[in-house]
């Protein structure tokens, strides 16, 4: 006869309920042991506290180091919008989507889980908080459209005066002519052609032209 063996396998309560806080996104365990760490490792070397920066102001104007910081965010905005995990710049940038952070290396898909996580549980904060914040001012966007070219429109410039007509061929060696004139440096001698196909071998190709190649330019 054979009796049958009856194995019985016991956890420990107290082992249980730990592992399920730590599973926990909204949980301290969860923050502490999962979202700290990953913040402190991939962030805090631009956007950490005062001892741990490399520049003595955050990137970007962004503090990672309490809630109030993230939801206030810095340049581009609030860093996170608490139960939207998908509308918050964190995560984007974290995705490589609206901005690319850490820039180095992409977090693993694994890792921004955890913070998509967190964030989905309402983002509390359970670790230590950065006590000074940096004092930003509004990204001045009317007067960068007002004064950077590349806000301005399309529009036919003035061709300036060529002090030297037979050496400007169009209107481009107009402006270029211009600008050398205005720092005193006089042209270059026009390439030979077997120079001029050299470079544009060199230019094109990468590679420079056979004898071949050079007869036949």
């Amino acid at each position: 006869m054979v009796l049958p063996i009856v194995v019985m396998v016991c956890c420990r309560p107290g082992v249980v309920r730990a592992e399920k806080a730590i599973s926990e996104p909204g949980t301290r365990a969860f923050f502490q042991q999962k979202v700290l760490p990953l913040l402190e490792a991939r962030c805090y070397a631009c956007h950490g506290p005062t001892g741990v920066r490399e520049e003595a102001e955050p990137a970007g104007g962004l503090l990672l180091t309490s809630r109030k910081a993230i939801l206030r965010g810095g340049d581009t905005g609030p860093a996170m919008i608490p139960e939207d995990a998908d509308a918050s710049l964190l995560i984007k940038a974290a995705n490589w989507e609206d901005l690319e952070m850490p820039p180095d290396t992409k977090m693993p898909d694994a890792e921004v889980a955890i913070l998509a996580r967190w964030i989905e549980s309402g983002a509390p904060w359970f670790g230590p908080t950065e006590d000074i914040e940096p004092i930003t001012e509004p990204f001045p966007l009317g007067n960068r459209k007002e004064n950077h070219w590349c806000w301005q429109p399309l529009a036919m410039p003035t061709l300036p005066n060529a002090t030297d007509p037979a050496w400007s061929r169009n209107a481009i060696d107009d402006f270029i002519a211009h600008a050398r004139e205005k720092i005193d440096l006089k042209n270059a001698f026009d390439a030979d052609r077997h120079t001029l196909a050299r470079r544009l071998y060199f230019a094109i190709i990468g590679l420079p032209p056979t004898p071949d190649q050079l007869d036949a330019f």
